[in-house]
């Protein structure tokens, strides 16, 4: 296992070759700055048991920007994950932003709750066989003014238990899942759009062979739109409502 510099402070930081990291916190960006993590080919451990509590979770952009990358066969193992994480502290400063890349076979985040874009800007890929799971809540633009986007494409996966696309009345969420061998799975339900009529804040598109897999059903809202391209692309529901 290698490092490199520091996290944040527009720093860099590495993890390569087959070690394997622990540690109860992980910050990319503090307070306006800038930095990023690659991982690939070992593994990172953050573990914590506060949700509430931002010291105990792995935040990708918290008053700043933050840059994620898993490649390689590279692991990132956390409690909770949160990509775009806090309001500006300044006003009219920007958002936090959080982007995540994770590309390659065998390499994966696996966390048990997940906010992209929490109250910032998030934005995560899942591409080339890589693999996305979060063993509870996966939900996009969860608070006021937030957005998440999530693109799951070439034969990649990414799954949660209860997912929410557009998670906050005044926050947005948009779902990509495309290719042969995409899917993306609600091993309970999947919402799309907040609940009442008004202006979209939740698309989910399904493009040339993608497929969804809403176990415990899928309820589209006043303000939510599925598309489904392709003769191939599939919406697999317990129900849709």
């Amino acid at each position: 296992m290698q490092f490199e510099n520091t996290i944040g402070a527009g720093g860099d930081h590495r993890a390569r070759g087959r070690g394997h990291l622990k540690q109860a916190r992980s910050f990319l960006t503090k307070m306006g700055q800038s930095g990023s993590l690659s991982i690939t080919g070992g593994a990172l451990s953050v573990t914590g048991a506060k949700p509430g509590d931002s010291s105990y979770n792995t935040v990708i952009g918290d008053y700043g920007s933050g840059t994620l990358t898993i490649s390689g066969g590279g692991q990132l193992n956390s409690t909770f994950g949160f990509l775009g994480y806090n309001l500006p502290a300044v006003a009219g400063d920007p958002r936090s932003s959080g982007t995540v890349t994770i590309t390659g076979a065998n390499s994966k985040w696996s966390t048990s709750f997940l906010d992209i874009g929490s109250s910032g800007t998030g934005l995560m890929t899942v591409e080339n066989g890589g693999a996305l799971t979060s063993s509870g809540q996966l939900n996009l633009g969860r608070d006021i003014g937030a957005s998440g986007t999530l693109t799951v494409r070439s034969g990649s996966t990414a799954s949660g238990v209860t997912v929410r696309i557009g998670a906050h009345t005044a926050g947005s969420g948009a779902v990509t899942v495309d290719g042969t061998g995409s899917v993306f799975t609600a091993s309970s339900t999947m919402t799309v759009g907040f609940a009442g009529t008004g202006t979209v804040n939740g698309t989910l598109d399904v493009t040339n062979g993608g497929k969804v897999v809403a176990t415990g059903g899928l309820s589209i809202t006043g303000r939510g739109t599925v598309t489904l391209d392709g003769a191939t692309s599939v919406i697999q529901a317990g129900s849709v409502s």
